[in-house]
């Protein structure tokens, strides 16, 4: 009985690794090395980043920390089926929340894995996310402006408790939502990040 146990085990872990291969790479590159492996785009050129954004060209976000530069797909519906259907091309701002440009709680979603079957190119966009640590930067591209973020906090919540997003302390600011733990849908990890005011 424990051998069979044992070898469920064994082959549930190898199924697991297998099929979170991309993500778990990319964790434990960071982990041991300090470095993400920058996600390629056709879209979007590298640019630098210390205070300032560089010059916008496209709706996308940057994340230096931890190497994320990916398009943002705005308009992609409120559904969850709309949602997982965009998340192949890029980040999905979730459209009932807050504009970059105006006051409040701008929400995006982005992978931390995907299944098998569906792979795309930004499967693994949000899996260092829970790497982001108080003051980390973050860029948001939107209609030719680039706004700054800092990281202000971070949590994990529940699936479906979406009431959770809402920061008593952010104001003015934006949400980054990924599954976790790596590899399934159990629950939510978010960061949370205030908009630094621009200089006139």
């Amino acid at each position: 009985m424990v051998l069979y146990v044992v070898a469920f085990a064994l082959i549930g872990t190898i199924v697991f690794c297998t099929f979170n291969y991309n993500a778990l790479k990319k964790w434990a590159d960071y982990n041991l090395t300090g470095k993400a492996d920058e996600i390629p785009s056709r879209e979007i050129k590298s640019e630098k980043t210390d205070s300032q954004p560089a010059e916008p060209q496209s709706d996308h976000i940057r994340i230096p920390k931890i190497d994320v530069n990916a398009p943002v797909i705005y308009n992609s519906g409120i559904t969850e089926a709309e949602i997982v259907d965009n998340l192949n091309a890029g980040v999905v701002f979730y459209n009932n929340s807050s504009l970059p440009d105006e006051a409040g709680l701008a929400v995006y979603f982005g992978h931390s894995s995907n299944y098998w079957w569906r792979s795309g190119q930004y499967d693994t966009v949000f899996s260092l996310t829970p790497e982001l640590t108080t003051g980390d930067q973050i860029d948001i591209y939107y209609g030719g402006q680039g706004y700054i973020y800092q990281v202000t906090d971070k949590k994990v919540i529940n699936q479906q408790d979406w009431s959770q997003l809402q920061h008593p302390q952010i104001k003015n600011g934006l949400a980054l939502v990924t599954c976790w733990p790596l590899g399934t849908t159990w629950r939510r990890y978010v960061i949370w990040a205030e908009k630094i005011p621009t200089q006139p």
